[in-house]
Parts: structure tokens; C-alpha cells; sequence
């Protein structure tokens, strides 16, 4: 069987097998001497750069190189006839019709019986497809940034020259509240009341959505988060509603992760102010779990409250999605997108499951250090 084998690889049948691989392949294959001279060119390369077999063996290599890339041609020769090859190297090369035509270069050397380099292989492989699309896909991101920039600008425009005269109105409501005294009845206070009222939801609005815009676009560096300080710190701004409500907030040994610690605190502060809004009919019970799982921590908010009814719960990620009026449950409907955009900008994921009246758990994921 060895033996056989070994008749077929010295045998013109193994030649034969080997032109005719030549022959059938898409890319270029070309051989060359030591001085870039053709010596061989096979059908792939004749639809790649335009010129026939006959046209171009016996000419120099550079016929088909640029003139600011010929220095290419001395580094190829140099690493052939040090016996190296050269691996899947991006250039241009220059077609019979004039046109440029990006390709990957493989070179390999070619030797005599006695192991003396003579000559070299290259194959030319097309990535013009590929370099179109990555040239399109550098537009479209050099697009998106200069829209992205754009929105921010818009935004920052919002909250500075927005958030004023809602501000205005506000107080002016209320003076004129007092101002008018006695003269107002009860549903002239009442008007005045949805005033002030429709005004301080448009500048939280507004403030969301800035928040929301900001997301990814600060250059600070990444730093250590120790989340248990940073959960003190949630418990602490929320200290009233806990009070109220009478919530009972406990957690598990929490990790430190790459992050900011505003992107931190504005994910607790939405999960648990959340489960402080939607609760039960028994006080809040919030637990903020994390556990350790491969390259990841998996963090979790979970709580005994009013639930989420399943076809809702892939919706409630996305901007402006509320599940009740702002009457019986304020807010801006914001709150939970800004919470997946940060989460997303970290490379995690966030999901949640729930029962509709048995309470909701918020998982979502960050990369360990």
C-alpha cells in the first residue's frame, strides 16, 4: 500500500493530478524565477488579471504591480530565497484593463531535487468582494458616528434650552397660584396642579433622554466598581420611597466589575426603584443576587411585586414602552432602555422573568475582570 502510494507521488501521474488541480483553480497560480520572471500562469489567473498565459510568460512580475508597491516585489524574493513563505498578504495588483483588483498573496518557495531554492509559487486570491463591503461598512460607521453625534448635540440642545422654560412655567404656574388666591376655585387649582405637574414630567423627559444619549459617548476611562458600595450608595438616594413603602432590601456578596460607576448606579437605581413603584399588596422584598458563571458575573433584581404579564416582557426594553398610564404608575418610560443600551455598550445581555402577581427578576450579565 506504502509502496504504491509512493510509485503514484514520483510517478507524471502526481504531476498530472497536480496541473490539473492548477488548472481547475479559482485563484491565480503563478510561478516565477528568482529575478520575477514568469514562468508559469494558470487559467485563475488569467480571468483575475486579465492577460493570457502567452502574453505574459517570459515578462517581469512587475508588469502587474504598481509602481508605488514594486518595494513589495524585492520583500517577496528576499523571504523566498531565505527559504520563508509569505502568508496571506493584502495588496493591489493591477489588471490588463488598467483597473485595480485587491487581492491576498501566498508565497511559497520552489526548489530542485537538491533542496536549492530556484523559483517561486504565489496564489492570488480576489478579496475585492470583501474589501468593497469593509470600505461600505467604514462609510456606514463614519455615518453613524456623524448621526450619533448630531442627536447628541440635539439633545444637549433639549436639556439647555428646553429644560428652561418648562422650569418657567413651573414657578410661574405656582406664583400665579398664590398671586390669585382665593379667587381660584377648586378646579382652577386643579388646572394649575396638572400644569406643574405636566411640566416636571416633560424636563424628567427630557433629562431621560439625555441620559439615554450619553450612554457610550463619555471618553472616561473604564475603572473598578465595587457594586456593594455602589448598591449603599441606591439605597441611600432611594432612602424615602424605602421608608414608605417599607421595602426590605438585601443582597448577596456582590462583585467588582470594569464599568463607571454612574452606568452602575443607574442600573440598580431604575431595577430597584422599579421594584419599589410596581409592588404588591405586601411591602417590597428586593434582592440584589450575583453569581459567578464562566467570564461573566450574572447579577440579578428581583422582588414580590405586581409582575409582568408574558407577551410584555421583551417589550418593556424597548424606548418609551409603558405597561400602564402615567396616572396610576409614573415615569418616563425610558428608564428600562437606558438600563439594556449600558448593559449592551459592556457586551452583556439582560432578561427578565416574571408571573403576573408573584414578582419579577431582572438578570443581566458583565463581563468579569
Amino acid at each position: 500500500m506504502i509502496e504504491s502510494i509512493q510509485q503514484f507521488f514520483n510517478s507524471e501521474k502526481m504531476m498530472a493530478h497536480m496541473a490539473a488541480i492548477i488548472a481547475s483553480s479559482a485563484d491565480a497560480i503563478i510561478s516565477k524565477t528568482l529575478e520575477g520572471i514568469v514562468t508559469s500562469w494558470n487559467p485563475g489567473a488569467e480571468i483575475l488579471l486579465g492577460y493570457f498565459a502567452t502574453e505574459i510568460i517570459g515578462k517581469h512580475i512587475s508588469i502587474i504591480i504598481p509602481k508605488e508597491r514594486i518595494e513589495e516585489e524585492t520583500y517577496f524574493l528576499n523571504e523566498v530565497r531565505n527559504g520563508r513563505r509569505v502568508n496571506n498578504y493584502e495588496t493591489v495588483r493591477i489588471a490588463k484593463n488598467g483597473h485595480s483588483v485587491d487581492v491576498s498573496i501566498c508565497i511559497s518557495p520552489i526548489c530542485d531535487k537538491t533542496g536549492q531554492v530556484i523559483g517561486a509559487s504565489k496564489i492570488l486570491r480576489d478579496i475585492s468582494q470583501r474589501k468593497g463591503a469593509e470600505t461600505e461598512r467604514e462609510m456606514l460607521i463614519t455615518k453613524l458616528i456623524a448621526s450619533n453625534t448630531e442627536l447628541e448635540s440635539f439633545a444637549y440642545v433639549c436639556s439647555h434650552d428646553l429644560q428652561e422654560p418648562l422650569r418657567m412655567i413651573s414657578n410661574y404656574t405656582q406664583r400665579l397660584e398664590k398671586h390669585l388666591g382665593t379667587m381660584l376655585d377648586e378646579k382652577g387649582r386643579h388646572y394649575m396642579q396638572y400644569i406643574v405637574d405636566s411640566a416636571l414630567r416633560a424636563r424628567q423627559l427630557i433629562n431621560d433622554v439625555l441620559s439615554l444619549a450619553r450612554i457610550g459617548n463619555e471618553n472616561k476611562a473604564m475603572e473598578t466598581v465595587d457594586c456593594t458600595e455602589v448598591l449603599n450608595n441606591v439605597t441611600h438616594i432611594l432612602q424615602e420611597r424605602i421608608r414608605e413603602t417599607g421595602a426590605v432590601i438585601t443582597h448577596d456578596d456582590l462583585p467588582k466589575i470594569m464599568s463607571h460607576r454612574v452606568y452602575i448606579t443607574q442600573i440598580l437605581q431604575n431595577l430597584i426603584g422599579n421594584a419599589l413603584k410596581f409592588q404588591g399588596t405586601a411591602p417590597p422584598a428586593i434582592h440584589v443576587g450575583a453569581v459567578r458563571a464562566d467570564t461573566f458575573w450574572q447579577l440579578s433584581v428581583s422582588d414580590n411585586g405586581i409582575g409582568i404579564e408574558p407577551e410584555y416582557q421583551q417589550k418593556i426594553f424597548q424606548l418609551f414602552q409603558r405597561l400602564h398610564s402615567k396616572e396610576t404608575y409614573p415615569g418616563t418610560g425610558i428608564g428600562l432602555a437606558i438600563v439594556k443600551k449600558i448593559i449592551d455598550q459592556h457586551g452583556g445581555k439582560i432578561w427578565v422573568k416574571s408571573e403576573l402577581g408573584h414578582g419579577t427578576t431582572f438578570f443581566f450579565t458583565f463581563p468579569a475582570p
